[in-house]
């Protein structure tokens, strides 16, 4: 699995998606629930949807869904700013919460 910088536990206690190292959907929540009840920096939430992901293993099967979650989520991690967090969302797709982000850092 590959690192996100916060912690290379696989314990959903702690808040980290076994198969690729980001922050999982229940921390998610929270970061969430923090972030609306600061004040301060605006913050963005950008969902990354892999497309037919569900599909994906059945006809590929010489790359495993995990390996395909894997290698987007080290595409993504490269791409984002620094202040920017990655979680693994749904099945496939991953969120990204933009902190400190203005409009124009929003869109794509």
């Amino acid at each position: 699995a590959i690192s996100f910088g916060r912690s290379t536990k696989s314990d959903e206690n702690v808040g980290v998606d076994r198969v690729t190292g980001a922050l999982n959907r229940r921390q998610l929540g929270m970061d969430l629930a923090a972030a609306a009840h600061s004040c301060g920096l605006p913050t963005g939430l950008l969902e990354i949807d892999i497309d037919s992901f569900e599909r994906y293993g059945s006809r590929r099967r010489a790359v495993s869904a995990d390996q395909v979650l894997e290698r987007v989520g080290c595409v993504v991690m490269a791409t984002v700013r620094r202040t920017d967090v990655i979680y693994r969302h749904r099945h496939g797709s991953f969120c990204v919460l933009l902190r400190a982000a203005v409009l124009s850092d929003a869109k794509l």
